[in-house]
């Protein structure tokens, strides 16, 4: 393994390894939710709304996370949350009950995908004892 050269103890690898998502999102959000925004902007119902406003912000903190990957570890957890969240709350729900249409199966496929990659991309050791553990200590410890 690829020896650690940062303050943070984590790998060459695994920071390439995090980029992966940030980029992903980042490309992904700023054509979709971008293209969205700005062609339909102030045209959407206000859930709506809400939802492409956060996909914009998610893209751009993403695209930062390629530049600052450890800095930016939050916008991962943020991105795997609510991914996990939808669908334990909303995909599984729907498909016990036999009513996810085509476009939720596709949904749901893609944040399982994303939350696959994020638990790869994630480095939870680091997390757990920063986030965590380092929720516990003093600030003058930290």
């Amino acid at each position: 393994m690829l020896n650690s050269n940062n303050e943070y103890g984590l790998s060459p690898l695994r920071l390439w390894v995090m980029r992966v998502p940030y980029f992903l999102t980042g490309v992904f959000f700023t054509i979709t939710a971008w293209g969205a925004l700005i062609e339909h902007w102030g045209q959407f119902e206000p859930t709506e709304g809400v939802a492409f406003a956060f996909w914009g912000t998610l893209s751009l903190l993403a695209l930062l996370g390629v530049r600052f990957p450890i800095k930016m570890i939050p916008v991962l957890l943020i991105q795997f949350g609510y991914k996990l969240i939808w669908i334990l709350a909303v995909g599984l729900p729907l498909m016990t009950r036999g009513e996810l249409d085509a476009s939720g199966q596709e949904l749901f496929q893609a944040n399982l995908i994303g939350i696959i990659i994020d638990v790869i991309a994630i480095p939870w050791l680091f997390v757990f004892k920063t986030y965590l553990l380092g929720a516990f200590q003093r600030t003058s410890e930290r």
